[in-house]
């Protein structure tokens, strides 16, 4: 009879097929935390920019104040001719574009400031909403203005018999919209334009 040989306890040989799995979990999970991390800071750099964009347009409000009390303080007389260097034009300019416009501070627009404290640079340009240089009641003038002046006409009183009830007459002044135009240039290259019409 043969005699049989005992079993060796001895441990099997590993194939590493463990570290090779092992190695390829490794690698996807590190290209998987690098893409959440590109996808995390892209979507905070987003985030900041809206920030600075709403920033700047506020900022607009600063140009378009500064421009409405310049308004106030002229006289019809002042507001019939351009005056370039305060960023004012008698006319509507068809061809006006804010984004080509030449944006120069005291040539053809006014710099309401050149730091908001927020690192904003706020420019802002004026058009009145007539057709030609001149005064408001040129006979070949075209103004955009409110419809109560097209139908009543300029200085002429409101209402029949004046305020009724024994009032005073209403006097309209005769006056065309104007058109402000702001420009904001902000952090991060941020660039914003704010239009407003006025009476």
């Amino acid at each position: 009879m043969k005699m049989q040989r005992p079993r060796s306890t001895a441990p099997r040989k590993q194939q590493g097929i463990v570290l090779i799995v092992a190695i390829i979990a490794i690698v996807a999970m590190a290209f998987a935390v690098t893409a959440m991390l590109r996808a995390t800071t892209g979507s905070m750099g987003i985030a900041g920019n809206l920030a600075f964009k709403k920033n700047a347009t506020s900022a607009g409000d600063m140009g378009v104040e500064q421009a409405r009390n310049w308004l106030v303080g002229q006289t019809s007389l002042a507001l019939s001719a351009d005056q370039a260097t305060v960023g004012y034009y008698s006319t509507w300019n068809t061809a006006f574009d804010p984004m080509t416009y030449n944006w120069s501070a005291g040539t053809n627009a006014v710099e309401a400031t050149s730091d908001d404290g927020s690192g904003n640079r706020v420019l802002y340009v004026i058009h009145r909403l007539c057709s030609i240089t001149g005064s408001f009641n040129l006979p070949a003038q075209t103004c955009v203005r409110p419809s109560s002046l097209n139908a009543v006409g300029a200085g002429t009183s409101l209402g029949s018999g004046g305020g009724g009830a024994g009032g005073p007459a209403i006097v309209v002044v005769p006056r065309p919209y104007f058109r402000i135009t702001t420009r904001v240039e902000g952090p991060r290259n941020t660039l914003s334009y704010v239009q407003v019409i006025m009476y």
